[in-house]
């Protein structure tokens, strides 16, 4: 999957919003703010905010070794996955692994999957996105058309699955299989299940799972059907392990 950068050239007072459309979906992958000091009353620290739909704030970057002196411009990058080195020149150190998959995805040109009617089907993955490493969380990368994911390194991941169905209301769910998962809280496989139309026909669902090397821990994509004939699927799937920090260009 390409990354199409997003850029807003308006200049306006703090805060600045910008609003995902409705019918855009989108992985954040770094943000760059240029602050223009036009007369602050004392030193003062870049942030930026994560917001849901409701207006409520999901995370905020901001650290208190990072101020501006009043009367300062500053060119402000953030993204997953650094940390500041402490004193002096500020350094960046690599803690996030990055794993995307993609079935059939808009132009790639790969072959949608056919999900049987009565049976519960893997998806087998064609698309492939990596960042590894030895961060916690890491996943092996898999190979071509494989169903089963396994952890590289001990830790969480944040999982999420997006399956596009074709247009119609019958017995449908999907769920992150989940095989040895590290945590004792992890009771059963998340799932998500409905029978009507789903918005779009597009269903989503989001995990935490954490995993051991060692167990090993795994996970699969499964879907299930039950419309009385094969359904073609589109597919999407991503593991992510992020610790933000922020960095001053």
């Amino acid at each position: 999957m390409a990354s199409v950068p997003i850029r807003s050239s308006v200049v306006t007072a703090a805060p600045k919003d910008y609003a995902i459309p409705p019918s855009q979906e989108i992985i954040l992958l770094s943000v760059t703010a240029e602050f223009i000091d036009n007369g602050a009353a004392g030193d003062w620290l870049p942030a930026v905010v994560i917001l849901d739909n409701n207006g409520n704030a999901l995370c905020r970057a901001v650290d208190q070794g990072v101020k501006v002196t009043a009367g300062g411009d500053a060119e402000v990058s953030w993204f997953p996955g650094v940390k500041v080195g402490g004193g002096g020149v500020q350094t960046v150190t690599p803690e996030y692994a990055f794993l995307y998959l993609g079935r059939a995805l808009p132009g790639s040109g790969d072959p949608t999957q056919t999900i049987p009617s009565g049976v519960v089907t893997p998806i087998a993955w064609h698309e492939r996105g990596f960042a590894g490493g030895f961060a916690e969380g890491s996943m092996v990368s898999p190979a071509f058309g494989a169903t089963s994911l396994v952890w590289a390194v001990v830790g969480p991941n944040a999982i999420t699955l997006t399956v596009t169905w074709p247009s119609a209301a019958f017995d449908r769910y999907i769920e992150i299989g989940v095989t040895g998962p590290q945590d004792i809280g992890t009771l059963a496989s998340p799932r998500l299940r409905t029978s009507a139309t789903p918005d779009g026909d597009r269903m989503t669902l989001t995990a935490v799972v954490a995993g051991d090397p060692s167990v090993p821990t795994s996970v699969s994509a499964n879907l299930f059907q039950a419309s009385g004939v094969d359904q073609a699927i589109h597919a999407e799937m991503s593991f992510q392990s992020i610790r933000t920090g922020i960095f001053v260009t």
